[in-house]
């Protein structure tokens, strides 16, 4: 008897799986931020000198220009930074709602708009589609708690990642196969899809090559489906392998991306390979 499985999508798997890693890095760095205002946190010994830590007002941000296909998932995550008694002292008063959040090229502007009323630090542009290989700004500007905000940051989309079909070799419970990098990407991560499981491999190379990938599984997943590669930017890439530490009594240099702000803007290009039906 022949079993029949319902799979989502190469391309849809791959995002929802870039997109949860994102935002778990984004909420630990979030939590992060609120205790930087008081604390040193980065893991190891306390600094033995004072360091002055004034709080600046800013936006926080983590926001992605994402190329997966003619798909529209570029965003940006968006709150105000706050001192931490105002933090817990005004209820939400960290979300700006009214912010203008422009992503432009050299040729266009893209207004961001919020998603929706539930989820009001999410601001999208379903009409966005990026370019591989091209340079992206982003703008955003708004009156916060302590004033008027403005923030400024800029990345490049990297080469859509791709590899050597006619050198994959899978076995029972292996794959070995080719990986072309770039220097445009900084970091590739390798997602092997099963109909209910995915393992990921990671490499941290920035030059144009060819990588040999190898990845060892357990034959009881079965067969894998498909192949998704994610290539990152510079500037997601030094957020992503940056360590997040709430740890009491440790210090951590806060790892910022844009200017006047907080967090993080980058991009990323996915790819899917199709093994098996």
């Amino acid at each position: 008897m022949t079993k029949i499985f319902k799979v989502k999508s190469a391309e849809k798997r791959l995002s929802n799986f870039i997109t949860i890693n994102l935002i778990i890095i984004s909420v630990s760095f979030l939590i992060t931020l609120i205790s930087s205002c008081e604390l040193p946190h980065q893991p190891g010994p306390m600094p033995k000198e004072i360091i002055d830590l004034n709080f600046e007002p800013g936006f926080n941000i983590l926001g992605v220009v994402r190329l997966n296909g003619n798909n529209p998932e570029s965003f940006v995550f968006l709150d105000e930074a706050l001192k931490t008694e105002d933090y817990y002292k005004y209820e939400n008063r960290y979300e700006i709602t009214n912010a203008s959040v422009i992503i432009s090229d050299n040729d266009s502007l893209y207004h961001f708009n919020i998603y929706d009323e539930i989820d009001s630090t999410r601001y999208i542009n379903q009409n966005f589609i990026p370019k591989e290989n091209k340079t992206y700004y982003l703008e955003i500007s708004a009156t916060g708690t302590y004033g008027d905000l403005h923030l400024t940051a800029e990345t490049i989309v990297p080469t859509i990642p791709s590899l050597n079909k006619n050198s994959i070799i899978l076995k029972n419970d292996n794959i070995s196969f080719d990986l072309f990098t770039t220097d445009n990407a900084f970091r590739y991560d390798i997602v092997l899809f099963f109909q209910n499981e995915e393992i990921r491999e990671s490499i941290l190379i920035n030059e144009s090559s060819t990588q040999n990938i190898e990845i060892n599984f357990s034959k009881q997943l079965g067969e894998p489906v498909y192949i998704g590669i994610a290539a990152y930017d510079k500037n997601l890439t030094q957020y992503l392998n940056a360590t997040s530490s709430i740890i009491p009594q440790t210090y951590h240099e806060d790892i910022s991306t844009v200017d006047e702000g907080y967090g993080c803007f980058g991009a990323i290009s996915l790819n899917s390979i199709k093994l098996s039906d």
